[in-house]
């Protein structure tokens, strides 16, 4: 086994795992760079052909497939919800913290609301509308 073809075998390898790791789908056309300067060298080629090719491969797979399949899973994929856009909608019954802080208590975390002018008071029900930045609006519910 030539010296080079272990390199080229590191290379390729390296390159897979780390893509593994990331998810990324960036560092796998490296390891197919890496596979066609394994057949250039099976095919008695020079390293500095070798590593030519695996340039060049690499840099046009990555120019060419990574953003197709960058969007392509992207669109497949439905992002996780950040923990505040859960918050929307909810009905919420203010207790006695709430109301001595002025402030919305959402799993387990007070939240400041954003009209001020409102008074809570311990047993009305609010619905969560939304977030702005990091205070909590809310509209009164009819008992």
């Amino acid at each position: 086994m030539s010296p080079n073809l272990i390199l080229w075998i590191v290379i390729g390898i390296a390159a897979l795992i780390l893509d593994i790791l990331t998810s990324a789908f960036l560092f796998v056309w490296f390891t197919v760079g890496a596979i066609c300067a394994i057949i250039s060298d099976a095919l008695g080629y020079s390293v500095a052909v070798q590593f030519i090719v695996f340039i060049i491969v690499s840099i046009v797979l990555v120019l060419v497939c990574y953003p197709l399949i960058k969007k392509n899973v992207k669109n497949k994929i439905k992002p996780t919800a950040l923990r505040e856009e859960t918050y929307k909608g909810r009905e919420i019954i203010v207790d006695a913290e709430m109301q001595e802080n002025n402030a919305v208590k959402l799993d387990g975390v007070l939240w400041k609301i954003e009209d001020v002018s409102i008074k809570l008071q311990k047993g009305q029900k609010f619905k969560i509308l939304g977030m702005n930045g990091n205070k909590v609006i809310i509209k009164k519910l009819e008992s």
